[in-house]
């Protein structure tokens, strides 16, 4: 069942955490929009950046007249404190309201917990990070990923991979190297695929923990002399994992996902990773100037604060396309309806989009890669072949 998309403010709703509101507003009515995220525990690092950034840039719309002259209120964020159970619990919490769409900056294993209880609301869900089984395909009709899937990492990966090696995979030996979850697991499973689809040979798979800090696979994995070497590591694992490929002697090019940032190219100080990313590693200074300027913290250097801008930005533009008589099977439908956009002050490299049939939002990634420069992206964006 559709829901209403504007709600009255009522007494107090300043203390629920209305973002850029007078308290003459209180009285109007507002797009309500909820927020549930990991902001304790294992994912707070994550999830921080991206709830400063999405509260900044709702901050500044409501700052410029709102939505269709309509203000955004965002009570605080929900926190599912990184846990599977308590992520249930908060996704109810977070539509007891009826909110027109949640913003969910909640990782994959708190999205899968809370799927029967979003399947029930109906209310469309604008995610910063993917659940493969959500977005099919088909994908559901309520779920949009702002970020890709692992099967979409993979192929843009492998794409990378194509042209590094001279336009073709045709008789290479390509290795790839994983973390053992189940995200991991899928990207390896979809990497080997289209690998070997495109006519390399794929060495033994070499899985990796969590919270790595040694990597002894790395001596057998460099001694079979692959061409290329391809990644899906968890943030600072890269860091031991780098480090161990080329202490075993490969020296290659590595593709890694999206994983990596600056400060992990500049540590590993090799100028043949090739690590994939959504906005530029460098997030551009007007951002986060706003962002310390809203009070919300200091992200100079931190993309995750640059994909909750976006973020917003892609909810916001679906909200005035949906227009004032929105309701949550209009917004679903504008949320579709949302291609080639270019995200403000350039967080995003690369336009974004959904389709009825396509709701990754993400069309296109640069490489970037360490030079005694700087890091800098490498070569023109690769493009998602469904797309392009």
């Amino acid at each position: 069942m559709s829901k209403p998309a504007l709600v009255l403010a009522i007494a107090g709703v300043s203390a629920l955490g209305l973002v850029g509101c007078s308290s003459s507003e209180e009285d109007s009515g507002t797009i309500k929009v909820a927020v549930v995220g990991d902001m304790t525990g294992s994912g707070a690092a994550v999830a921080g950046p991206l709830d400063a950034g999405f509260r900044t840039y709702i901050r500044s719309v409501n700052d410029s007249g709102g939505v269709n002259g309509t203000t955004i209120e965002l009570p605080s964020t929900f926190d599912t404190q990184s846990d599977a159970t308590t992520a249930r619990s908060q996704y109810e919490r977070a539509l007891a309201d009826s909110p027109i769409a949640l913003a969910n900056l909640a990782l994959t294993s708190q999205i899968q917990a809370g799927i029967p209880v979003l399947t029930t609301a109906d209310t469309p869900v604008l995610s910063a990070g993917p659940e493969s089984t959500l977005l099919g395909p088909p994908p559901v009709p309520w779920f949009f990923s702002i970020t890709a899937g692992v099967q979409t990492q993979a192929e843009l990966q492998v794409a990378k991979a194509q042209q590094l090696l001279g336009g073709s995979l045709t008789g290479k030996k390509i290795a790839i190297v994983y973390v053992e979850t189940p995200g991991g697991e899928a990207w390896m499973k979809s990497a080997r695929t289209q690998i070997e689809a495109a006519g390399a040979t794929v060495i033994n798979p070499v899985p990796a923990p969590l919270q790595l800090t040694s990597f002894p696979q790395a001596a057998p994995l460099a001694a079979a002399a692959p061409d290329l070497v391809m990644t899906f590591f968890f943030g600072n694992d890269n860091v031991p994992g780098f480090q161990a490929l080329q202490d075993a002697g490969y020296s290659g090019p590595i593709v890694a996902n999206v994983s990596v940032t600056a400060s992990i190219l500049e540590r590993a100080k090799n100028p043949n990773i090739y690590a994939m990313s959504y906005n530029p590693m460098v997030p551009p200074a007007a951002v986060s100037k706003a962002i310390s300027d809203a009070g919300y913290g200091n992200f100079a250097n931190d993309p995750w604060a640059e994909v909750g801008y976006g973020q917003a930005a892609v909810l916001v533009e679906a909200l005035e396309t949906c227009g004032e008589d929105c309701d949550t099977a209009s917004l679903m439908s504008s949320l579709q309806d949302v291609r080639d956009f270019n995200t403000p002050e350039g967080v995003f490299d690369g336009v974004l989009g959904f389709s009825a049939d396509d709701h990754t939002a993400v069309n296109a990634v640069s490489f970037y890669t360490w030079s005694s420069a700087g890091v800098t992206p490498s070569g023109d964006l690769v493009t998602r072949k469904s797309v392009g």
